[in-house]
């Protein structure tokens, strides 16, 4: 991938209205981007002339389009962004916020991640707790368990449904032969 026109793109990226990561992204007669929404914020209150923001361009009518590629393209660039920012949440909640320890428990009957100290408290207490990678491969199987029975059952259902469609088909069949008998 070419990292300069990924990097061209990144600056192209923002709204020149709101000055933030562009959403739904519109493009002017004069070939300006903006966000759909403050764009069409920008032009509520005009009645005869809509500027454009950026260059001042006059239009006789409000008129611009959604940009599909742009927005494709600002989608591949926020993606690597929004991984990012999904895994720097996954590490702040990987940390008990009452006692700033890792969570490395699981409490079986809360259904709870804890830290050792919170293990111990009187509200845990008697509770079973086991390490969290111990209580994900334990619900794993078990999800792989039921997604096992839901995909048999899905076949049936298929399977049901293919038959019931095909009969459907000879019925059909049938009533036109009777009809042209008739």
């Amino acid at each position: 991938m070419d990292f300069t026109a990924l990097k061209s793109l990144w600056h192209k990226r923002t709204c020149h209205i709101c000055s933030d990561f562009m959403e739904d992204p519109v493009t002017t007669r004069c070939g300006h981007n903006f966000c759909h929404a403050c764009f069409s914020l920008f032009w509520n209150d005009l009645k005869d002339i809509f500027p454009c923001p950026v260059c001042q361009i006059h239009f006789p009518q409000r008129s611009f389009s959604k940009n599909h590629q742009f927005h494709n393209m600002t989608e591949m660039i926020r993606l690597p962004q929004k991984r990012q920012s999904k895994r720097k949440r996954q590490e702040e909640h990987t940390v008990c916020q009452k006692h700033d320890q890792p969570l490395v428990l699981f409490c079986v009957k809360d259904r709870d991640v804890l830290c050792t100290q919170c293990s111990l408290s009187v509200e845990h207490q008697g509770h079973y707790t086991c390490s969290i990678k111990k209580a994900g491969s334990y619900h794993r199987k078990h999800l792989e368990c039921i997604t096992e029975t839901f995909n048999c059952k899905v076949k049936q259902v298929t399977k049901q449904l293919a038959l019931q469609h095909r009969r459907v088909l000879e019925l059909r069949e049938e009533t036109e032969c009777k009809k042209e008998r008739d």
